[in-house]
Formats: structure tokens, sequence, C-alpha cells
């Protein structure tokens, strides 16, 4: 008694597999070198600092803030160039690069709170003005 067993295999799968496989490793490479940029960037920084080149403030550390203002900022990139336009995602993580990034540049270049508080209200009031924007043109298409 023989048995046809049907291979369900195509050579297509392969093919499919591997462009699968590689769009993965392709999208993870793109954060590998922004990562990779950040601690160059951090790297050179230090250094310079070590060499007397650079005078850090004593809030050094809020250069810690710029990784997930910078993340942020890509991730906001990424959202508009697929959407084509901006979305309210977009809008929230370019907002949140924004007051991450503001809130190292006040601790790093010593800014005065009492002067430089409104920016926080004019970033959070572009940030609804851009949403807006974003859900009534969603309205209309």
């Amino acid at each position: 008694m023989t048995t046809n067993l049907q291979n369900d295999y195509q050579p297509s799968d392969h093919y499919n597999d591997r462009a699968e496989h590689h769009g993965r490793r392709a999208e993870s490479g793109r954060f590998a070198w922004s990562g990779g940029v950040v601690l160059i960037a951090l790297g050179g920084i230090f250094l310079l600092q070590n060499m007397g080149i650079l005078e850090m403030t004593a809030n050094w550390w809020a250069i810690f803030l710029l990784l997930p203002a910078l993340l942020s900022a890509i991730t906001a990139w990424r959202i508009y160039r697929d959407a084509g336009r901006m979305t309210p995602a977009a809008t929230g993580a370019l907002t949140g690069s924004l007051v991450l990034g503001f809130l190292a540049a006040m601790f790093l270049l010593n800014l005065s709170w009492t002067v430089f508080w409104p920016m926080f209200l004019l970033i959070a009031g572009a940030s609804a003005l851009l949403n807006g924007l974003s859900w009534s043109r969603e309205d209309r298409d």
C-alpha cells in the first residue's frame, strides 16, 4: 500500500520566509545604528570632559535624558513617514521628544526655571494644535 505524501512546501515559501526575516533584521538594524550614534556621542562628550576641553555642569546626568528624547523623535519621524502625514501618534512621540529635550537643555545649560517654564506650555499648546489638526484631517479623509 502506497501513500501519497503531499508536500506543501513551495519554493516561494523559502523566499517569503527569508524576506520576512530580512525585513525584521533591517528594522532592528535601524535601531542599532541610532543606538551606536548615541553611544559614540556620549563617549565623545565624556572624553572631552576628562581632557578638560569641555566643562560639564553639575547636572551632567541630564545627558541621559537626551537618549529617550532622540528615540522618541526617531519614532515620530517613522510614524510620520509611514502615514504620509502627521497623526496623533506622531504628535505624541514628537511632544515627548520636545519635552525631554527641553528638560535636558534646562539642566545642562543651567537655564532659569523662572524664565523658561512657559516653554512647556508652548510645547503642550503646539501639541494640542497638531493633534486637533490631525484628527480633523482624519475626519475629512
